[in-house]
């Protein structure tokens, strides 16, 4: 039998600072990285869902930040190898949409730096490959 002895509900993201959502995301990135190079996909989308939520709750959350798209890339890469190919179509467009591929509000390809050129690049790949 189990008891419960004590609980205490950790702080909410609503409470931590810009400053400190954007560590926490980092952190959860990075711990990300590490399951994915391990085989374990569905806990490394886990840890990128989360630091997405992290980015998101900042206030100086801009959705169409590389930082964002990329975290999208990786949500959408652990999708393939879980070969949940819907979710990594979806995952992909939306970073696509992000970037804009030349739309008429965003940046043109000629102007995006080489990070976000490979960002769509590798976006542009995974929804072909989903």
């Amino acid at each position: 039998q189990l008891e419960l002895r004590d609980f205490s509900k950790g702080r909410q993201l609503h409470d931590l600072s810009a400053e400190a959502l954007e560590k926490q995301a980092e952190e959860l990135a990075t711990v990300g990285r590490r399951l994915y190079s391990e085989g374990k996909f569905i806990l490394a989308f886990r840890k990128y869902s989360f630091a997405l939520k992290c980015l998101c709750c900042s206030e100086t959350y801009d959705q169409d930040s590389l930082r964002v798209r990329e975290m999208l890339n990786n949500l959408a890469l652990c999708q393939l190898k879980a070969e949940n190919w819907s979710h990594a179509e979806t995952l992909s467009t939306r970073v696509v949409q992000l970037a804009g591929d030349g739309g008429p509000q965003k940046k043109k390809p000629a102007t995006m730096t080489e990070k976000e050129k490979a960002c769509l690049g590798k976006a542009l790949y995974r929804r072909g490959l989903a």
